[in-house]
């Protein structure tokens, strides 16, 4: 993710494991925003309406889906 990128709302019927390899990543959903950084992973529920910012760029990788 590029600095200053964002990705628009998206939900997935499928659940989703993102993994931070390199920066930080700001994940939003409508209970709020949840900062992950280098070396953490995520499960994202399926169905969860999201959207990712990354303010310093990011390098991320969807590792189970």
């Amino acid at each position: 993710i590029a600095p200053g990128e964002t990705i628009d709302w998206d939900s997935t019927d499928a659940k989703e494991v993102l993994f931070v390899n390199r920066g930080s990543v700001d994940v939003e959903c409508n209970d709020g925003v949840l900062t992950i950084s280098e070396g953490d992973t995520i499960s994202l529920p399926a169905g969860l309406p999201r959207h990712l910012l990354s303010a310093s760029g990011a390098t991320v990788f969807l590792v189970y889906q």
